[in-house]
This record gives structure tokens, C-alpha cells and sequence, in this order.
């Protein structure tokens, strides 16, 4: 009772406008504690308005956590504490697919066929209905999926993309889902895109740029596929061609959101002989590749699979202390490096990937209580 006539109290002092500015620089856990102190305080950080500034502001914060995914659950490290989720929803035991957009996660199986979406800080989730389109074998190697948010219909959408080798001939087909229709629809594959465009087997689905720009970048062999996801346009981007190396670039990391922009490290002649890594950035407009700079020699045998940014990389290979495979951050602007061993050495880890938390909520989505992810939970 005190705390409530505190906040009362309190609540008649500050004006909504300070209270809105001073709450929207909080973290998503703190939040969810205000939520319950009192009528107001609830009201609002429930507020649309408030939901959509704080996960603006949310981006803006530097550096980002690490959503790191292994074979049965989710860890995400804001680099002072560790929130996990236990995973325990498919037959196999494997989650194969990890995506974040908006502090939303989007997770499937291995064959993308049962996909989730979900905010592990709110344990707030829901199971997609089961995608139209079926590969013709059990693994993913014949599907691609990209998880975004189209600003224009504040939608956010998970575009899937199904590939079949028959013979010599190579077909694409798109499906897209959408969290405010809660359904699939097929899209049409431009004539001939099977013929200049194939996915990279066993990379990430996709990049997406953190300003809300409703575009997804997939890796191709020597060229990006964008997709619109409001306008539902395909372009394609040829790689980056260093102009001291007489072959188009050979990639050295997945796809990368850089600073905003998409980007990509290539090999490229240093002129006397020695290889170096450059970073290459595709401009929005005009759709060329802009090189920014070049990396130090010191992840010359490493790949990087993330830009966290605040300078920090984080690459997937040998490691400098343990001499064995492992994920570490990299500083370029600080030229020094550290093993990142994750929240649990001992489980297989899938993937890591950017996230910014949020209180973000889409429809359908149903609360966890105790923390643990199952089927029976969501369905």
C-alpha cells in the first residue's frame, strides 16, 4: 500500500513527458518490474508510443548483445549478464535458424518447416502456422528464410525461400508470412532468377539493416539477392571487384550490416605479393560497392560472421589461446582480440547474431512462466 501512494505521490511531481523520457532509458528488464508498481507506470510503458521510441533508442546503444544459438537453447549477453532459454520444441532436438529484428527473434527447425517467433526478454511467443510450400528432402539445405520489418505496414514479415536441383535445372519459390494477417502468401519469383542467382548452402538467412529500411540481403555465389518486403521487388547485386586482384573478390565473411549499410570483407593484393582483408559497404542508392578500409593482419585466417559495431567483430576461427575453432571478438579500431566462450561451452554453438532488446509485441503471442520453451506452451 505504501508503494503505491509513493507512486502517487511521485507521479503528481514528474510530468508524463519526463517520466515517458526517463523510463525509454531504461533496460527491458527493469521495465517489466515498473510495470507492476502502479496504474500509471504501466500505462505507460505499454503505450505503443513508448514501445516503438525505446527500441529506437535501443539501437542506438553501442555495443549490441549477442543472441547465441545452440542445438536446444537461446543465450543472450548484453556483456553484464546472461539471459537464457531453454529450447525443447522439435523431435530432432536441433534448431537450425536464428534471426533478430526489433528484439524480436525468429527461430526454425532444421528443415524450416516449424518456425517461431518470439522476445525473449518479455518470454512472449508464438508458433507461425505451418509454411505452404514443402522441400522435397528433410534438411535445409533446399530452403532459405529471412525474418524483417516492413515500416510502411508495420508488419513484420518472414520471407522463405524454396530451392529444388532436379537434374541440371535449378528452380527458386518465395512464400511470405505476415505477424498482422498471421498467414502465408506466395510471391512471385522474377522469370530467370534461377538462372544468374543461387543461395549460399550453409550460410545465414539474411541482413537486415537496423533503420527500418524493410529490405532483406541474402548471399548469393558471386552476387546479393535484396528483397523488398513491402513492395515485394528482387534486385541483384554483383559482389565487390577489388581492382588489384584479377578475379572477382573472394568473400571472407558472411554478409554484414555495417554502421547501417550492408557490407562484406573480400580477399585483396596488398601489391607486393601478400593478401589482405578489405571491407566493402553497398551504397542504398545507387547500388555500387564503396571499399572503407582494410583489416589488420591479425584475422588473416579467421572468418567474421558479425559487426556488433563500436569497432568489435566477431569471427569464427582459430582460436589464439585454445588453438582450436572457437567464436572471438575483434576490435579493428583497437587491433587487439579476446576468445568469446559463450554461455555454455559445452553445447554446439549454431549461430550468434545481433540483438537490441526491446518490449516489442506482435499478435498471438502467448507469456511464459517459467521459462522453458515447449510446444505444448505455444500451440
Amino acid at each position: 500500500m505504501a508503494r503505491r501512494e509513493n507512486c502517487k505521490k511521485n507521479n503528481s511531481e514528474l510530468p508524463h513527458e519526463l517520466m515517458f523520457k526517463i523510463f525509454f532509458l531504461l533496460p527491458v528488464a527493469t521495465l517489466l518490474r515498473c510495470k507492476s508498481v502502479c496504474k500509471t507506470w504501466l500505462s505507460i510503458i505499454s503505450d505503443p508510443q513508448f514501445v516503438e521510441a525505446h527500441c529506437i533508442e535501443s539501437q542506438k546503444r553501442q555495443p549490441s548483445s549477442v543472441t547465441e544459438l545452440s542445438s536446444d537453447q537461446i543465450c543472450i549477453d548484453n556483456h553484464e549478464s546472461k539471459t537464457l532459454l531453454q529450447l525443447s520444441i522439435f523431435y530432432d532436438g536441433i534448431i537450425h535458424f536464428l534471426s533478430c529484428c526489433n528484439g524480436l527473434v525468429c527461430f526454425a527447425n532444421t528443415a524450416y518447416s516449424t518456425i517461431f517467433l518470439g522476445n525473449p526478454m518479455t518470454r512472449q511467443f508464438k508458433k507461425v502456422p505451418t509454411p505452404q510450400k514443402q522441400t522435397a528432402g528433410s534438411f535445409s539445405i533446399g530452403c532459405k528464410l529471412g525474418f524483417g520489418f516492413d515500416d510502411v505496414s508495420q508488419d513484420y514479415k518472414i520471407i522463405r525461400f524454396v530451392c529444388d536441383h532436379k537434374d541440371s535445372s535449378y528452380s527458386i519459390e518465395a512464400e511470405m508470412y505476415s505477424a498482422n494477417e498471421d498467414s502465408w502468401k506466395e510471391i512471385r519469383v522474377p522469370i530467370g532468377l534461377e538462372t544468374t542467382f543461387q543461395f549460399v548452402r550453409h550460410r545465414r538467412g539474411c541482413v537486415f539493416r537496423p533503420d527500418q529500411s524493410r529490405v532483406l540481403y541474402f548471399e548469393g555465389f558471386r552476387e546479393v539477392l535484396s528483397f523488398d518486403l513491402h513492395d515485394e521487388v528482387f534486385r541483384l547485386h554483383p559482389y565487390p571487384r577489388p581492382t588489384k586482384l584479377p578475379l572477382p573478390g573472394v568473400p571472407k565473411s558472411y554478409l554484414l550490416e555495417f554502421e547501417g549499410s550492408v557490407a562484406m570483407i573480400c580477399d585483396e593484393s596488398s601489391g607486393d605479393g601478400e593478401t589482405v582483408h578489405s571491407l566493402w559497404t553497398l551504397e542504398r542508392d545507387c547500388g555500387n560497392w564503396i571499399k572503407q578500409f582494410k583489416l589488420e593482419d591479425c584475422i588473416k585466417n579467421d572468418h567474421i560472421i558479425l559487426y556488433l559495431g563500436d569497432g568489435q567483430f566477431v569471427v569464427n576461427g582459430l582460436s589464439y589461446y585454445r588453438r582450436r575453432s572457437r567464436s572471438i571478438y575483434y576490435y579493428y579500431n583497437r587491433k587487439n582480440a579476446k576468445e568469446y566462450l559463450g554461455a555454455s561451452p559445452a553445447r554446439q554453438v549454431i549461430s550468434v547474431v545481433k540483438f537490441n532488446e526491446s518490449l516489442v509485441s506482435i499478435k498471438g503471442f502467448k507469456q511464459l512462466e517459467d521459462g522453458v520453451f515447449t510446444a505444448d506452451s505455444i500451440i
